[in-house]
């Protein structure tokens, strides 16, 4: 399974980079980029939370 908080992690700790050597100067393109990469990876960490949370709820049915 991949590991999105590790990822989330990475980008964050680019971000960070970025800023420290190019001194606030970072390309907009770039950051934009980071910052869809990082919101994509948010909401494919929350889809699949929510997958687990509905097969947590089809397996007490199936149990019943």
């Amino acid at each position: 399974m991949i590991d999105y908080a590790k990822i989330l992690t990475e980008l964050e700790e680019e971000r960070a980079t970025c800023q420290y050597v190019y001194g606030g100067m970072i390309p907009a393109f770039y950051t934009q980029a980071l910052h869809r990469a990082i919101e994509a990876v948010k909401e494919c960490q929350d889809c699949v939370a929510e997958a687990g949370r509905m097969a947590k709820e089809v397996s007490r049915h199936d149990m019943a």
